[in-house]
């Protein structure tokens, strides 16, 4: 079952999250940033929930602190979303932006789509072309037919370089030495910017 972190100051919004989210997740649920830094400091969920704005530290500040380190898939929530915000937190690795109120139905979509999209594992501070290499090892080794693994190598290469990026989809694309819209087709559902 998919590990969800649910990381919001509202405890009413938390509580109710977590039920509507147990029996389909494993749920976690934390009321501030520095909780959630504690937390990840010791298990590793697949996706976590992000309220922007909470006393302390907020969403982003939170994304700040764990760049160069673990970042599960992150969904993040709030209730002043505007498109400067989307970037900046899709820059810091947010896979996804919801405004609140926001539709329960469409946040377990963005939460499933978030935790099937390939992440390695491998610490942020690895060079991207030993995680490449890695990647390519794991190609490789693995079975099936030869056009399902090497899309599946593609979408993992661009996967990395985006993160690597912090989100930078031009930057990525400089790196690896494609146009944007070729990294995008590579990228397959990654591509959902």
């Amino acid at each position: 079952m998919t590990q969800v972190l649910v990381v919001d100051d509202d405890a009413a919004i938390r509580e109710s999250l977590s039920l509507a989210l147990v029996g389909e997740f494993d749920v976690t649920a934390v009321s501030s940033a520095a909780e959630a830094l504690d937390h990840l400091s010791r298990e590793r969920p697949e996706v976590m929930v992000l309220d922007q704005f909470m006393p302390g530290m907020s969403g982003l500040g939170l994304l700040e602190r764990l760049h160069g380190g673990f970042i599960p898939a992150t969904v993040m929530l709030s209730a002043l979303a505007d498109t400067d915000m989307a970037r900046q937190a899709m820059h810091l690795g947010a896979d996804d932006l919801l405004a609140k109120p926001y539709d329960l139905a469409a946040l377990k979509l963005k939460l499933h789509a978030a935790a099937d999209r390939p992440r390695l594992g491998l610490d942020a501070d690895t060079p991207l072309a030993l995680r490449g290499a890695r990647i390519l090892a794991e190609a490789v080794a693995a079975t099936g037919p030869l056009a399902q693994r090497s899309a599946q190598l593609s979408r993992l290469l661009v996967a990395e370089a985006i993160t690597e990026c912090r989100g930078d989809r031009k930057l990525a694309a400089e790196r690896l030495d494609l146009d944007v819209a070729e990294l995008n087709r590579l990228a397959g559902d990654l591509a959902d910017n």
